[in-house]
């Protein structure tokens, strides 16, 4: 691997000394802390306008720095990441699977379970496992998504039946390459739209 003239190259000791000091983090002992969520309210002295107006432009800024960063350096990242294991390709359809049915499942609890959110898994799973808590695994460990995704065991399945066989090859409908990820894109902003208006008691 060439590198350029003002970077330096990332030794073996020092890659495998970060991930040990990633690793002891964990073990350092820590006191007993109160969550953010459970402060009191916080008074805005200026309007709530230049609040917002404020937000949104550091928002608006932090995308525009990510765009200014050379793709050189996310290039370098890249190809001198530390690989601990490979994950194997037999166990992807049985955990969809299993994550299909946990899937089921909290749809369910989030129908017939307790109104209160803290006491229904459903909320207490969305947001805080998956909405923040799978962001930082899926950092850490790789692309975990190939594996929990629910509808590829489903699709494992189906395609399995007599008569059904032949999809796999020949699907009915091809998706257009030309879409690439908008749909995900506005089903994403669709998603955090809703659950930032929607009108719940606090």
């Amino acid at each position: 691997m060439r590198l350029g003239k003002n970077t330096r190259r990332i030794t073996p000791m020092f890659i495998w000394g970060a991930a040990l000091c990633t690793v002891l983090i964990f073990f350092v002992p820590g006191s007993a802390a109160f969550a953010h969520s459970n402060e009191r309210a916080f008074i805005l002295i200026l309007p709530t306008q230049y609040y917002i107006i404020g937000g949104a432009l550091v928002v608006a800024l932090s995308f525009v720095v990510i765009g200014l960063i050379p793709a050189a350096g996310f290039h370098f990242m890249e190809r001198n990441r530390l690989q601990l294991w490979r994950w194997p390709a037999w166990p992807a359809q049985g955990l969809s699977i299993l994550a299909g049915a946990f899937l089921l499942c909290l749809i369910v609890a989030g129908y017939i379970g307790d109104r209160a959110p803290l006491y229904n898994p459903l909320p207490q799973v969305l947001w805080s496992l998956w909405w923040v808590g799978f962001t930082f695994l899926h950092a850490m460990f790789g692309n975990i998504w190939a594996y929990i995704n629910p509808w590829l065991g489903l699709y494992s399945v189906l395609t399995a039946l007599p008569g059904l066989r032949t999809r796999r090859e020949k699907p009915l409908l091809q998706y257009p390459e030309r879409l690439g990820y908008a749909p995900a894109i506005v089903l994403f902003f669709a998603f955090a739209w809703f659950e930032l208006i929607y009108p719940v008691n606090q």
